[in-house]
């Protein structure tokens, strides 16, 4: 490699390879970093630290990796390409190369579909789209690695697979409220004519709202598979394949007090195919009244009987034989199935939601 000496100064003088004047060797940032969003998408500074190639500077090598969270399939990253090692003889050094952006998972659900060769050089833009067919969350790291372009005569650089860009990844569980498949069901049944709670039931001397539920069931041709829990020899509680409970506010029958993750997906699994088939369904509620079932938390029944979506999300009508009907709004955050503020039944407060507890699957009668 040959000597670079400085005009006028012959005592300051410097061999390429110190210098790396014939290395491609740049630093790879978001364009237009905003201070929360990044191409519409959620953008923190985490509490990782990435530490890129020895070959950088130490001010742009060692940084807080920025996270991206997405929910979409599909993103598309825009990139600027800066020198990643400074020098007074900058104008001297090798400024073009090509850059691979590379996955630090190897997952079939998780792929770039860009070109994952990129002939570039410092100041310029790239881009980097990445499509996610994975249902489930996943996380991981976007990352850059830089190679000399070796159709230069001059600057051949002999560093390989420079470290040189780092970003993390969390794409969101792909909640099934949001997808577009579901059906428009109107009502099967108009508020004046539903079944009144109080009227004659001739298959009980003691109705309640449970039995007028299970009647607006009957008058849609329909049943439940299950009426009630199980129950073991020693009078244990145990939830059966038949009911998907949503939410508990104490531990009960091996379940944690809380929103039931997998009992939710199960549920909205059944629910999309219900309303395909305008089948209606029986729901525990909770109307935050004393009054509790085997579950601790149901206190009331409604049946659904409607499916929508509006500018608060996808929606299931409860016919309510006792109180108005209502919709109830699907929070895939906190896996619940819930009326909106200010929307409760008579029973309830402005403040207060109530929420859909269970949800029995129906059959159908002959």
């Amino acid at each position: 490699m040959p000597t670079i000496t400085e005009v006028g100064n012959p005592s300051n003088s410097y061999t390429s390879p110190p210098l790396e004047l014939d290395e491609f060797l740049p630093i790879v940032r978001f364009k237009k970093l905003g201070r929360y969003v990044v191409e519409g998408e959620e953008l923190i500074q985490s509490k990782e630290d990435a530490t890129l190639s020895k070959y950088l500077d130490k001010d742009k090598k060692t940084f807080k990796i920025l996270q991206l969270t997405t929910e979409n399939n599909k993103i598309k990253l825009s990139f600027t390409v800066k020198q990643g090692k400074g020098s007074w003889l900058s104008w001297f050094q090798d400024n073009n190369g090509f850059l691979e952006p590379k996955l630090s998972i190897e997952d079939t659900a998780i792929k770039i579909i860009s070109n994952t060769k990129i002939s570039t050089k410092y100041n310029s833009e790239i881009e980097v789209e990445i499509e996610m067919t994975a249902k489930e969350s996943k996380e991981f790291y976007l990352d850059f690695y830089a190679n000399d372009d070796e159709n230069d005569f001059y600057n051949k650089g002999e560093y390989k697979n420079i470290h040189c860009g780092r970003i993390k990844i969390v794409k969101k569980e792909t909640c099934i409220c949001q997808t577009k498949d579901w059906v428009f069901l109107p009502s099967l049944v108009l508020e004046s004519q539903k079944v009144k709670y109080g009227s004659n039931l001739n298959w009980t001397n003691s109705p309640e709202c449970y039995h007028y539920a299970l009647q607006q069931l009957k008058n849609l041709g329909y049943w439940v598979k299950t009426e009630r829990w199980n129950k073991k020899w020693d009078g244990t509680k145990e939830l059966n394949d038949d009911i998907f409970q949503l939410h508990l506010d104490e531990d009960v029958a091996g379940m944690k007090k809380g929103s039931q993750k997998e009992m939710f997906k199960k549920a909205m699994l059944y629910l999309k195919e219900a309303m395909k088939r305008s089948e209606p369904v029986l729901v525990g509620l909770d109307y935050n009244k004393e009054y509790a079932n085997d579950d601790l938390i149901t206190d009331h029944f409604g049946v659904i009987t409607g499916c929508g979506r509006d500018k608060n999300g996808l929606f299931f009508y409860v016919t309510d034989n006792a109180y108005k009907s209502q919709n109830y709004y699907c929070d895939c955050e906190n896996f619940l199935i819930l009326t909106k503020k200010g929307k409760g039944i008579d029973l309830l407060d402005e403040n207060t939601r109530a929420k859909i507890t269970q949800i029995r699957i129906s059959k159908k009668l002959n």
